[in-house]
């Protein structure tokens, strides 16, 4: 029997599947009542809080919905705590189910703590655990597996390779293991094993290691001559800035050499370290080690920054986020990977009971960010990463290393430092070593962030998101001259032209990703036409966006058409109409009505009486044609809020350029002892700025908050074992919490 069959009858006796799937359904319930009392919350009033007899109808509701709630919530606990102990059970028999558990509760503390897609509350409270969790299990993994683990052992193998071919005669068989999965070795025998597997022609090790040996030899040599050129370089002549001597442009040649030689030569010692790296996981469990320092090194590398973003209210807000927090997570994936490629049928414990769902509809702002992942993909992210957590891979490898060296130094030895010991010298090349990764991998992660931004570019909505940031930016530096001056100063409203031009560019990326074109009045137009010949139709659009305006049309045109919209749009236009003919009237009796006429408060002609009453047509025509108007673009604005919301947001634009097109400078003057002094006052900033403010704040209405450069990295590394975006794109927040822990390992 294998450790698959062992496991599921293991799981099946005891009862684990079906109080798994009562549990997954459990925690369904929990989350959607959660999540339906939040909007039921949101959605209620002061005033009816403050009111407590009788209860409203939405009060009664929430209070049931509580009650349901922690009842669901309740039991969830109880069933929780059961397969806790179940759970514990099984990992005692069954070590790689242990490891599992180990490995799934990483992946929770990785991704809960500081929820996807939100700023980073404390980056040290999760790290300490997340690290004492990752030296767990490298801990357990050698204990279980290879009890007497020297990993210094292997450098001393893989450097010769007559060591390494006398080593892998020895090899033995990688033998399975019923319960184990596969059998525990000694160090030597997984030596052993390791050794054949880098004499092996798909790694060719030492092919390599021969090709680093010659690189670094044309590094010495270079070097040398560079410092036998420097010495033949008078010191005058280096910092001569008109013209260079034959010794300076020959220590420059050399210099230019050198460098080449130093970037060959160091990825080259890369690509030997991770052909030895590789040739552990000849031995399953030696991957998911490696993995667990490489995760380690990651960890360590995490920082807290500030970003830029938009708040709910529509102003710019400073948002902590974790830097570094996207290597991390794709070294946890890879942590997940390993395990599955060491043990491909030993399930974890969230997967017990979960069965194999259909792939659920994404809401559009799901969409749209798993539109940008695949844009990162496309742009390399994922080659990036990679590089990246090579250097992790060999951060932890030196690490390990480091930590057994600072052990057999003697605090004697570190006081005599001008004598260096053999020990202390290897500390400093790994010291050293360690430097140069931990700067590649800050080099990898500035490449992530530039591909992150370049794909907030290429996306209309985070484009968008970026110009109403520039733009907040821009309005708060708009200024005039200021003080009292003697001479009359100029009128002209600083950074007025540069606030429009961003304007310009939020209606053309409205315009070319969301296909809105036009004033509001044609597109009223539009849709009546549309309405009248019976053409509108469903329309589903896809992370915002259409095909065409005429699609945007139709699905717009097919919500209005249960509504009076088209009629209250008739009775404006034919009011236009009139107006324009009570407009014509009135012009040709004002001409009729002669000076004495207007003299003369005695009397009233008919032609003075007929221009009263045109002039009191005209109001009434001019107010029930703005109450047409208005009431037209309330269900316009509700329409495009439920099939298209850029549209709404298109056009807000113009009323928002308006405000800024009508700042402007005034003069004013004070004269005192027969002087006069001028100064600048700016009016309209206060209403444009509230303007704008209204705007963005309507853009994260519709497109939700939208993740800075470093949070859109995390969504993309939030990963599932499949490497597929959509498995955590679809867990929100703000609406369905955190995912469970149905086990937490023994401190």
């Amino acid at each position: 029997m294998n450790l698959a069959d062992n496991l599921r009858l293991m799981l099946e006796r005891r009862g684990l599947h079906e109080a798994c799937v009562k549990a997954h359904r459990l925690r369904r319930c929990t989350e959607d009542l959660r999540a339906g009392l939040h909007v039921l919350q949101a959605g209620m009033g002061t005033w009816e809080r403050l009111v407590f007899h009788p209860d409203t109808e939405d009060e009664q509701a929430e209070n049931q919905l509580a009650a349901d709630l922690k009842r669901e919530q309740v039991g969830l606990e109880k069933l929780e705590k059961k397969l806790k102990k179940a759970f514990q059970r099984v990992a005692d028999e069954i070590p790689p189910f242990e490891i599992g558990q180990r490995i799934e509760h990483i992946c929770i503390l990785a991704l809960s703590p500081f929820q996807i897609g939100r700023p980073l509350p404390s980056p040290e409270t999760p790290s300490k655990e997340i690290k004492q969790a990752l030296l767990a299990l490298s801990k357990r993994i050698g204990a279980l597996w290879v009890p007497d683990l020297d990993t210094d052992a292997l450098s001393r193998v893989l450097d010769d390779q007559k060591t390494c071919r006398r080593w892998a005669k020895q090899a033995p068989e990688l033998k399975a293991h019923y319960y184990m999965g596969v059998a525990p070795v000694s160090n030597e025998q997984m030596l052993a094993m390791v050794a054949a597997a880098s004499l092996s022609d798909r790694t060719d090790l030492f092919k390599q290691t021969r090709t680093l040996a010659r690189m670094e030899k044309k590094v010495r040599r270079l070097r040398e001559n560079w410092i036998e050129a420097g010495g033949q370089a008078p010191w005058p002549a280096w910092n001569h800035l008109f013209s260079d001597s034959k010794a300076e442009w020959r220590l420059n040649q050399i210099a230019g050499r050198l460098k080449v030689a130093v970037e060959k030569a160091d990825g080259q010692r890369e690509t030997v370290h991770l052909l030895q790296q590789k040739a552990l996981e000849a031995y399953p469990p030696m991957a998911i080690y490696q993995a667990a320092g490489r995760a380690l090194a990651a960890l360590e590398q995490l920082d807290a920054g500030q970003e830029v973003s938009l708040a709910a209210d529509g102003v710019r807000r400073q948002v902590r986020v974790a830097t570094g927090r996207a290597l991390f997570l794709a070294a946890v994936a890879g942590l997940r990977q390993s395990f599955q490629r060491a043990f491909p049928d030993v399930l974890l414990p969230g997967e017990v009971g979960l069965k194999e769902q259909t792939k659920a509809r994404l809401s559009p702002r799901q969409e749209m960010l798993a539109e940008a992942c695949q844009t990162l993909d496309r742009l390399g992210a994922g080659l990036e990463i990679q590089r990246s957590l090579s250097h992790a891979l060999s951060m932890g490898a030196l690490e390990r290393s480091h930590s057994k060296l600072r052990a057999l130094i003697s605090w004697t030895d570190r006081v005599y430092y001008w004598d260096q010991t053999k020990e202390e010298k290897r500390e400093e090349q790994i010291e050293n070593s360690k430097d140069h990764h931990e700067f590649k991998m800050e080099a990898h992660w500035r490449e992530l962030l530039g591909m992150s931004r370049q794909a907030s570019e290429e996306l209309g909505v985070m484009k968008l998101r970026d110009l109403a940031i520039e733009a907040l930016g821009i309005l708060s530096e708009v200024s005039v001259e200021r003080g009292w001056q003697s001479s009359q100063p100029s009128l002209r409203v600083r950074e007025k032209k540069e606030l429009l031009r961003i304007l310009v560019q939020l209606k053309e990326v409205l315009t070319h990703q969301f296909y809105m074109k036009g004033g509001r009045r044609s597109f009223m137009k539009d849709v009546v036409r549309n309405l009248a010949a019976k053409k509108a139709a469903p329309v589903r659009s896809k992370a915002f966006r259409l095909a065409s305006q005429t699609e945007v049309i139709e699905s717009v045109a097919y919500d209005l058409r249960e509504t009076d919209f088209v009629a209250l749009f008739e009775a404006a236009e034919q009011a236009v109409a009139k107006h324009s003919d009570l407009e014509w009237e009135q012009e040709g009796v004002t001409l009729r009505i002669s000076t004495w006429d207007r003299i003369n408060v005695f009397h009233t002609t008919p032609d003075e009486r007929r221009h009263k009453e045109l002039a009191k047509e005209l109001s009434e025509l001019d107010e029930r044609q703005r109450q047409n108007f208005l009431k037209c673009d309330a269900l316009l604005e509700d329409a495009l809020d439920r099939v298209y919301p850029p549209g709404r947001l298109y056009y807000a634009l113009g009323g928002l350029r308006h405000r800024v097109e009508v700042m402007k400078a005034q003069l004013q003057t004070r004269t005192r002892k027969g002087t006069t002094r001028y100064r600048c006052v700016l009016q309209g900033k206060a209403k444009a700025k509230e303007s704008l403010k209204s705007w963005t704040a309507m853009l994260v209405r519709v497109f939700g908050p939208l993740p800075t450069a470093t949070q859109l990295l995390d969504i993309w590394a939030s990963r599932d074992g499949s490497g597929r975006p959509e498995a955590w794109l679809r867990w929100d927040p703000e609406a369905r919490g955190t995912p469970p822990i149905l086990w937490k390992p023994k401190s």
